[in-house]
């Protein structure tokens, strides 16, 4: 065999297997900080392993950014070099096969959260009951701060500023590494699995001032992309303080010292700590309903955004906008601004369901969610929409953008998030070519339900049902559309 053939063959294969021993130990190494919190990157930079995988990394970035087509003028999926941005992908998808999406067991992370006494740990045993009839695994994450204050550490300890801030660091670490220990076990279960934790990283935000939670985040080495990037679904259940006075107590929870007063004013913080979430359900006390009933709009919440039918749940509710003042909206009320663009894929089969990757940006920090809406007959003989969403990583979303629709045009839209009263409102502007369109959205429990209007806002005509307002209408009816 000529020796210049031999020459290349084996630098070929020396190469090749070096780029699976890369590939191995990149993955002990996320595996190790997932399940244990051993961070193995000083001693693969020891041995030169961590800039050869930082530089490989790079360059198949670099490769797919210039092969991917920007469709139709999009946003595309992947930062351009000039507009950088970090995608906060926190574990999702990061060490399956991005080509089986659509087939393999899906895993959704939910936080259950919300005042004092407000129905958690009922909730939590609910939850878990019906979700294992309908066949999904179910996980309960306990509450961190709890296991902290069962262990003998009492808030009378922590006088110092210092002393507050390693607490409270030292917490949101704790909770991240349950949650990531309950989420890498259920992904290797070969089943549908929820995690459902019992409050998430965002709740100890609503017992700091702002400046202390930012000194927090920097001491547990995080930022606030961790309220987005986590969780799947965040569902509030709202304190007895509001709505339900004469059940609030606090004989059954040790832990629990808050009047109603204080917890009514709790209750309030922690919805804003998760304000800007793109998937917020608030399960109020409504006038003439049990406990039993609010039970019942928690598990609908849960299985209307994991894809399992539940009639009866909120109803989303959308209204045109005529006019509104931004300036004033955000002096009055605490508003969170993101950006969304909307990617329209093929039907993944013949029953031709809808099928959307959503990317959205706040702060530089890009995440992207897969969802797809479903029909099917119910036991009336009616039907029932099923929405399945969850949170996927980058890899995944660029994997399923090349089933994107050639019919349909990507939508951006810049969506501000804030309460009104206690109730969830997203407006939002949509970006050209459909600038001059703006919709109101939240939910409500009974469609009939007046919607109060913030001042700040006119409201035109409700647009809940009209199909011209849907985006796929909206993607279609633009000029460049095919």
């Amino acid at each position: 065999i000529n020796a210049e053939y031999m020459g290349i063959f084996s630098g070929s294969l020396v190469v090749g297997c070096g780029r699976v021993m890369l590939r191995l130990v990149d993955r002990v190494s996320r595996q190790c900080r997932s399940l244990f919190g051993i961070t193995l990157g000083p001693i693969l930079q020891s041995c030169g392993f961590a800039s050869k995988r930082k530089e490989e990394k790079a360059d198949k970035e670099k490769t797919v950014t210039e092969k991917k087509p920007n469709r139709k003028g999009a946003s595309p999926v992947i930062a351009p070099q000039q507009q950088p941005a970090q995608h906060s992908d926190d574990g999702h998808d990061q060490d399956e096969g991005h080509q089986d999406e659509m087939t393999r067991p899906k895993l959704y992370r939910v936080v259950l959260t919300g005042g004092p006494c407000g129905g958690k740990s009922t909730a939590l045993s609910n939850l878990a009951e019906n979700l294992s009839a309908r066949g999904h695994q179910v996980l309960c994450v306990p509450e961190a701060a709890s296991m902290l204050l069962a262990g003998g550490i009492t808030f009378a300890q922590l006088q110092a500023e210092k002393q507050f801030i390693t607490f409270q660091a030292n917490l949101l670490k704790l909770q991240m590494q349950a949650e990531d220990s309950f989420t890498a076990i259920g992904r290797v279960l070969n089943k549908n699995t929820v995690v459902v934790m019992d409050r998430g990283v965002m709740d100890g935000k609503a017992y700091v001032e702002d400046a202390v939670w930012a000194q927090v985040l920097a001491a547990a080495g995080v930022d606030e992309s961790i309220r987005d990037s986590r969780y799947d679904l965040i569902v509030h259940m709202v304190t007895a303080a509001i709505g339900a006075e004469a059940y609030y107590t606090t004989a059954n929870n040790v832990a629990r010292t808050e009047t109603r007063e204080q917890a009514a004013q709790l209750d309030y913080k922690i919805r804003e700590a998760w304000l800007g979430h793109p998937n917020v359900h608030i399960i109020e006390n409504k006038p003439g309903c049990d406990f039993e009933t609010k039970l019942r709009n928690v598990s609908q919440a849960i299985f209307s955004s994991i894809g399992v039918p539940a009639p009866n749940a909120q109803i989303p509710r959308k209204f045109l906008v005529k006019d509104f003042d931004l300036s004033k909206l955000t002096e009055a009320y605490h508003v969170e601004v993101f950006d969304t663009t909307t990617y329209f894929l093929q039907p993944s089969n013949e029953r031709g369901n809808r099928v959307r990757i959503v990317s959205r940006t706040q702060n530089g920090k890009i995440t992207h969610s897969y969802s797809s809406l479903s029909t099917r007959v119910n036991e009336n003989g009616g039907i029932d929409e099923c929405v399945h969403k969850r949170l996927i990583s980058r890899r995944s979303a660029l994997f399923l953008l090349d089933q994107s629709s050639s019919a349909l045009h990507p939508i951006t839209k810049r969506v501000h998030s804030f309460l009104f009263n206690g109730r969830h409102y997203e407006l939002e502007q949509y970006l050209p070519p459909l600038q001059k369109l703006s919709i109101l959205r939240t939910m409500t429990e009974d469609e009939h339900e007046q919607v109060e209007c913030p001042p700040e806002l006119e409201l035109g005509k409700e647009i809940t049902s009209a199909f011209a307002y849907t985006s796929e209408a909206l993607s279609a009816s633009m000029p460049y559309a095919a």
